[in-house]
C-alpha cells in the first residue's frame, strides 16, 4: 500500500515577490474601493499568505511591495509615496506580519517532515554461510 505525503509548498523568492507583488496589486485595490473596517487588513492577510508558502526573501519582498502600493495609494492617494507616521506604522506591521508568518510557514514544514526510519537489512542464509567460511 503506497501513500502519498502532501506537504506544505515552499516557492522561491522571486515566485514569492511575484506572487506578493499581484497579491498586493489586489489588497491595494481592496482597501482603496473601501468597506473594510481597517484598510490595512487586506495587505496584512495577502503578505501573510505569500510569506507561510514563501521563503524569507520572498516573504521581505511581498512585505515591502505590498506596503509600496498601500502607502502610495491608499494613503497617499495618486501613487504619490505617502512618508508618514501612518505609512510607517504599516510598513512596521508588514514586516512584522512577513516573519511571524514566515516563522509559521517553517514549523507546518518541519512538523510536516517524515520521520527518519531505519530499516535493517536482511542477510540472505547463503550470505552468512559464505562468511563463516571465508573467516576459518
Amino acid at each position: 500500500m503506497r501513500t502519498t505525503v502532501r506537504r506544505w509548498p515552499r516557492l522561491g523568492a522571486l515566485y514569492g515577490a511575484g506572487l506578493g507583488f499581484a497579491g498586493g496589486i489586489v489588497a491595494a485595490v481592496v482597501s482603496a474601493v473601501g468597506g473594510l473596517v481597517d484598510p490595512l487588513s487586506a495587505p496584512v492577510l495577502v503578505v501573510a499568505v505569500v510569506s507561510a508558502v514563501t521563503t524569507g526573501a520572498g516573504a521581505l519582498l511581498a512585505g515591502l511591495q505590498s506596503w509600496l502600493l498601500y502607502a502610495s495609494f491608499v494613503i497617499g492617494h495618486g501613487g504619490e509615496l505617502e512618508l508618514s507616521g501612518l505609512s510607517f506604522q504599516s510598513a512596521v506591521v508588514l514586516a512584522g506580519t512577513a516573519v511571524i508568518a514566515t516563522a509559521a510557514g517553517a514549523a507546518i514544514r518541519w512538523i510536516q517532515q517524515p520521520a527518519l526510519v531505519e530499516i535493517p537489512h536482511q542477510r540472505a542464509a547463503a550470505d552468512a554461510v559464505t562468511n563463516v567460511l571465508v573467516n576459518r
